[in-house]
């Protein structure tokens, strides 16, 4: 394993909110601690954090996160639905639902691109899975929002990755403990 990126088998206190929402059901965790860059650097994450962390997880399967856009060289985009009347209403009331597009890639430049978008603010998942599983069960899942507490990962799920408050750290959870260990293995 890189040296500067350390995997501990639980969740510490003191990660908030943002790390216990990306604890589904009936998984097994661990959370990803990085160095941050140095004050005077414009990016968020290193970019050989970054490599590594994207090489890892495209080794467990495909891997499915959230973006505004089409990204060149993913394997599918899936916009995100159209607003109904409704959801915008409730949107000028702050009560409005997360709908979002979805990227399924396996490339790790691709990969790459979910430190990108929402990664600083919390607001980034993904969801690693069986290439040969229906997608849409992951598509939806990502898209029904931020808060893993009380929902179990959809069938085909191998992996679910996710930022803590500080950018410094993520969680990763399992319904099986040999992805874990396996996404361990890939990041040596």
């Amino acid at each position: 394993m890189r040296a500067d990126i350390t995997i501990n088998d639980r969740i510490a206190a003191g990660r908030g909110a943002e790390a216990a929402r990306l604890v589904p059901e009936n998984t097994v965790w661990a959370t990803i601690d990085w160095p941050l860059p140095p004050d005077d650097r414009e990016e968020t994450i290193l970019p050989g954090v970054v490599t590594a962390l994207s090489q890892a997880l495209a080794k467990c399967g495909s891997v499915a996160f959230r973006s505004n856009e089409p990204l060149d060289g993913a394997i599918i985009y899936h916009p995100a639905p159209p607003r109904s009347i409704k959801n915008r209403l409730l949107d000028l009331a702050g009560l409005g639902e997360n709908l979002f597009g979805i990227i399924v890639a396996t490339d790790p430049a691709v990969i790459a691109e979910l430190f990108d978008d929402g990664w600083n603010y919390a607001m980034q998942a993904a969801i690693i899975f069986d290439p040969e599983a229906d997608s849409l069960p992951i598509v939806n899942a990502l898209r029904r929002g931020l808060d893993w507490r009380g929902q179990n990962l959809p069938a085909g799920a191998r992996l679910l990755f996710g930022p803590g408050h500080d950018r410094a750290f993520a969680v990763i959870a399992a319904s099986d403990p040999v992805w874990i260990v396996r996404f361990k293995r890939a990041l040596e």
